[in-house]
């Protein structure tokens, strides 16, 4: 595997995670100057709920959402952001609750990105 780095140019990574052959949920990451330059407006209409991932978290439906303080190290590549903000988006099903799983994949998510990162 090719190691993965954020750049001035390289601010955002993104995959779909399948399972079983179908779409599970797609993961994102992205890199902010500044906190404030996180906006989840857009979700606002799905009454999202604050949860205890992060810095900030919420959960909808249909997805998850936080941020936390990211500075990596020196040895995890060149980077000059400030805040991680980590997405994880999932098609809802009616017959499935998936506002209750998220929380625990975000919280993974989350650990992993700031020992992968070697965040500070």
């Amino acid at each position: 595997m090719d190691p993965f780095y954020f750049s001035e140019r390289v601010r955002q990574a993104s995959c779909r995670v399948l399972i079983d052959g179908n779409q599970g949920f797609d993961a994102v990451a992205r890199l902010e100057n500044s906190k404030d330059l996180i906006e989840w407006s857009s979700w606002d209409p799905a009454k999202p709920d604050p949860i205890s991932v992060g810095e900030k978290g919420i959960v909808r439906d249909s997805g998850a959402a936080t941020y936390f303080a990211c500075k990596p190290t020196a040895h995890s590549g060149p980077s000059r952001g400030q805040y991680l903000e980590l997405r994880i988006e999932v098609r809802a099903s009616p017959d499935k609750n998936e506002r209750q799983a998220l929380p625990k994949l975000l919280k993974k998510f989350t650990a992993f990105a700031q020992k992968e990162l070697k965040c500070t």
